[in-house]
């Protein structure tokens, strides 16, 4: 381990550690008070291995939008080079194509 960024790495397991054993306290708008504990992983995978990770779709040679995080087409994959450039997906684009595939259904 580099001994410059050593002393962070293990901060942050220590918090980890904490926040997975002991997690904390938030009070809610009922004023009921829960404990919330939580952890995390990090997996290196070609699209197709992550996808099955996920419990997603494995496949997306068939895909109009090939990327997970913009709603880039193949075309504008091979011409295009900043996030600028690409329509970024949020939640009520997200939100609306549901709606469009529970239609056709």
């Amino acid at each position: 381990m580099i001994p410059a960024i050593s002393w962070q790495i293990v901060a942050v397991t220590d918090e980890m550690r904490y926040f997975c054993s002991k997690g904390f306290e938030v009070v809610t708008p009922n004023n009921e008070s829960i404990n919330i504990k939580g952890s995390l992983a990090a997996i290196l995978a070609d699209t197709p291995a992550g996808h099955q990770v996920m419990g997603m779709k494995e496949e997306v040679g068939f895909a109009f939008r090939k990327c997970s995080h913009c709603l880039a087409t193949v075309e504008e994959i091979k011409t295009k080079t900043w996030e600028e450039d690409f329509t970024l997906r949020d939640t009520a684009t997200h939100e609306e194509h549901c709606k469009e595939l529970t239609e056709k259904l």
